[in-house]
């Protein structure tokens, strides 16, 4: 297992390779045309700054994984994503309500933008679906990292964080803060990416950033959705009217003084939308049963490598993959270059089926209503860190296979278990009840709208969790499962459980 100063270091060097000596010279900004938030300006600096090797890889790295291989117009990429990031806090920052307090300066708002820029500089390849395989190897190194601290990143956002404090990025940030005249506080970019903030008098400016309704959230809901086709709809001027900077130091145990952001109460319907339609991208979209499976056929072919231990050129040479910064060098092409580097013909297949889009089948469904007796909710327990849960859910596979005697490789078999929407936007989002902002008091979004009640339905009736097995095997897969999780499990299913079920 790597430690975290192996880490950095490893992180250090890949910033060293992907960050020029010299600062490009921009007399002035571009315009960019953007089919979300249309026209919009970028300053010289940050045209310097987005044309780094560092950031020009997120044009290669899809923002939504493998899910164009189900709904084709989704290729969008990350790169599209940070740039809209970016168009749309300027908007946020830009309406009246937010600047009636002059608590945004100049300075703030360099700084926000620069966060919305670098947000996603810490992505792999096809996005979320590699931190799947990664992100096991560095719950205890966040651990480690920020101690007491009230901070839970995910592994994208920490390797970001990781990216933005390196030596080297640091250096070549000197140079551009030099060339352009910034004054901009690095380590304040770095810890709004993962959610923290240093100075809780002004925590609003995170919030515009890793908040309960931030840039990223709104981007890419939007984003999403138009490019995969499927509709939602968020009345944005109301929220941003609604959108104040409010002394929220009341709510508060210490007696430090704590300005967010907070939403008028006209803005709740608002909120009420942003969780509606992020339950409805994610039943319809993110965890759409094809989807799941081909983030499982990535982990499959990243799991046969390592128990094959096979070499595979990562930066320009043949080694083993055995650190999350072998996956920064990659973007979305490198998956199928793997092919050319190697002579196991099962790992080829594996790709092979990536590519070809032969998907896993379902050898079983599980869901609240596929059970016939027992308790699926366990399988949903966080009580395991990643690293500890995929151990768990692996060692079961190794079961269902041992009992089969078909030509059926474990690392085309998978349980998965998809996740479930989290609703940060409801459980931080504080609603002011008056509309003097210096008198109001706050009350929680759920006084207004019962959000965790949807959380549970949404976990009893919309997460669909998964036996996966190749086409040739599903029939004895699926009957070996079912043995297997009667016997360790005590979960018994209906026929409805079987789309394969052979009669």
């Amino acid at each position: 297992m790597i430690s975290l100063e192996q880490l950095k270091s490893s992180i250090n060097q890949f910033c060293s390779q992907y960050l020029p000596e010299k600062v490009d010279n921009y007399k002035t900004g571009k315009v960019i045309h953007d089919t979300t938030w249309g026209t919009n300006y970028f300053e010289p600096h940050e045209i310097s700054l987005i044309n780094t090797p560092i950031l020009q890889r997120l044009r290669y790295i899809s923002q939504m994984g493998f899910t164009s291989f189900i709904y084709p117009s989704a290729r969008h990429s990350r790169f599209e994503h940070s740039l809209g990031v970016t168009s749309f806090v300027e908007k946020m920052l830009s309406y009246p309500s937010l600047n009636g307090d002059n608590l945004i300066s100049k300075k703030d708002r360099i700084s926000i933008r620069l966060s919305a820029i670098l947000h996603d500089v810490g992505h792999c390849l096809y996005s979320h679906t590699s931190e799947l395989v990664y992100g096991i190897w560095l719950d205890d190194l966040i651990k480690e990292e920020f101690g007491n601290k009230m901070v839970d990143p995910s592994p994208h956002e920490f390797l970001s964080y990781l990216v933005i404090m390196s030596d080297s990025f640091n250096e070549y940030f000197k140079r551009l803060s030099k060339h352009y005249k910034l004054n901009i506080d690095l380590k304040e970019i770095a810890f709004r990416i993962v959610g923290w903030t240093a100075t809780e008098s002004k925590r609003y400016i995170t919030s515009f950033i890793n908040g309960p309704f931030d840039a990223d959230k709104i981007d890419y809901f939007h984003r999403d959705s138009q490019f995969s086709g499927i509709p939602i709809q968020i009345d944005l001027d109301r929220l941003l009217y609604e959108i104040a900077i409010s002394d929220v130091s009341k709510l508060s145990d210490t007696r430090k003084k704590i300005f967010d952001l907070t939403v008028g109460l006209k803005g709740v319907t608002c909120i009420e939308q942003i969780i509606f339609n992020k339950m409805m991208l994610y039943s319809t979209v993110y965890n759409h049963h094809k989807v799941q499976a081909m983030d499982c056929m990535f982990k499959g072919v990243f799991e046969y490598i390592e128990k094959k231990n096979i070499e595979v050129k990562i930066n320009g040479k043949l080694k083993k993959i055995d650190s999350p910064v072998d996956f920064l060098y990659m973007v979305d092409y490198d998956l199928f270059s793997i092919m050319n580097d190697i002579d196991d013909a099962k790992l080829k297949e594996l790709i092979k089926n990536i590519q070809n889009r032969k998907l896993l089948k379902r050898a079983i469904i599980i869901n609240h209503n596929t059970i016939k007796s027992g308790d699926f909710l366990p399988l949903l327990s966080t009580k395991f860190n990643r690293f500890a849960r995929e151990k768990y859910l692996r060692s079961i596979v190794n079961m269902i296979c041992s009992h089969v005697h078909v030509d059926c490789d474990p690392s085309e078999v998978w349980i998965d278990i998809p996740k479930a929407p989290s609703f940060k936007e409801a459980s931080m989002t504080f609603i002011r009840t008056s509309k003097d902002k210096k008198k109001t008091n706050f009350k929680p979004i759920s006084y207004y709208y019962p959000y965790s009640q949807f959380s549970n339905l949404y976990t009893l009736h919309k997460l669909d969790c998964h036996v996966f097995a190749p086409e040739n095997c599903v029939n004895e897969i699926s009957k070996s499962a079912r043995e297997v999780f009667k016997s360790e499990l005590e979960i018994e299913f209906y026929d409805e459980a079987l789309p394969y079920l052979e009669h």
